[in-house]
């Protein structure tokens, strides 16, 4: 997986084409031999220059919009007894090339029972390249799907991960992470709906995390 982030980003990485007389362009090359490169711009068009009239050729590697808003689709695996799986759904917004900060929400399924987590999501991007380490880390809510007289069970977690992702272009991008995640749940039952009993449960698990970003 890591080699084919690598490679499709190889494939759509830019480059600015600074000509003699001061203009320049930027796209993708093509094509280039010991005379001649071909630059294909972002609607397709293809643009041939002669080396004798290029004064330099600078390769672009940050893809990245400085700021704006961007979603992410995000399946997680984790084990406690089984491999287990669950579904994320995150919105946010970049400050920068650096600060992200999101919410998010999803569906899971904690002691047997369907809950549906809401948090907000801080991230930090390590470098400024559109192959690049991120850390996040979230705090958030467990809330039941459904409620009854005798069961309930909400709850508080939070996570910590370590990822790395690749953007193949401006408003696309491929991650892979793994990280730890702490959850506190209260559960609460009625017995013969005469005896009310109370629990609380402390579950550490470790995450594998795969994503996919738009901006």
């Amino acid at each position: 997986m890591s080699l084919v982030f690598v490679f499709a980003s190889y494939a759509q990485m830019k480059s600015k084409v600074v000509l003699e007389n001061g203009s320049s362009f930027i796209g993708r090359i093509i094509f280039k031999d010991t005379t001649h490169v071909k630059l294909e711009l972002s609607g397709g068009h293809v643009m041939v220059f002669n080396k004798s009239e290029i004064s330099e050729t600078i390769r672009i590697s940050n893809l990245r919009p400085e700021k704006g808003l961007f979603f992410q689709l995000e399946p997680i695996f984790y084990s406690q007894n089984e491999l287990r799986f669950l579904f994320h759904t995150k919105m946010g917004f970049d400050f920068n090339r650096h600060w992200s900060i999101g919410i998010g929400t999803g569906i899971e399924r904690l002691l047997n029972t369907d809950v549906y987590p809401f948090y907000l999501e801080g991230k930090y991007h390590l470098f400024d390249n559109h192959i690049t380490p991120f850390l996040s880390s979230q705090v958030g809510y467990i809330f039941p799907t459904t409620r009854s007289s005798n069961f309930d069970m909400n709850g508080y977690f939070a996570s910590f991960s370590f990822n790395m992702i690749c953007f193949t272009n401006e408003h696309f991008g491929l991650y892979l992470g793994t990280g730890v995640r702490y959850n506190q749940l209260h559960r609460k039952s009625n017995v013969n709906n005469s005896i009310n009993l109370k629990y609380i449960d402390h579950q550490t698990r470790f995450e594998i995390k795969l994503g996919i970003l738009l901006k």
